[in-house]
């Protein structure tokens, strides 16, 4: 895929995942891809924004109205910190039981034509938005 325009930025959630001893903020590689190469975007990594072990919790210091005023797209791959709904005001999952049916297009996703037409419309979308946003900036430049 050729660039010739700039790529519409698309955010993706960060998990906190201990390696070693260490807490790290981490999305999977097969994400990253999907929306690399089967969106034909950019993928931005978007810290966890709880408290962690060596972080203070970031509500507050980042706007995010701002943060998603900023972004094209944002791909929810499903970890526990984007889902779980204590996260937003919900009940915290019955422990013990849970149901979870997903389906992975992210998977390969070069291989896979339903997929790839997935994530090339959701690249779409993301280019009309990114698009728009050249506009309005443009034209409040232009004092239009």
């Amino acid at each position: 895929m050729s660039v010739t325009h700039p790529l519409p930025v698309i955010g993706i959630p960060a998990d906190v995942r201990e390696v070693g001893v260490h807490p790290f903020h981490a999305v999977g590689e097969k994400y990253v891809n999907a929306i690399a190469h089967g969106a034909g975007a950019l993928p931005l990594l978007i810290p966890a924004f709880g408290p962690g072990r060596d972080l203070d919790a970031m509500t507050g210091h980042i706007d995010l109205d701002d943060l998603m005023g900023r972004l094209d797209g944002v791909f929810l791959s499903g970890g526990p910190s984007n889902v779980e709904p204590h996260h937003y005001g919900g009940d915290e999952s019955a422990p013990g039981f849970a149901l979870g049916v997903q389906w992975h297009p992210e998977w390969r996703v070069r291989d896979n034509p339903f997929s790839l037409a997935l994530f090339t419309a959701f690249g779409d979308a993301a280019r009309a938005r990114a698009a728009g946003r050249t506009l309005d900036r443009t034209a409040a430049t232009l004092g239009v």
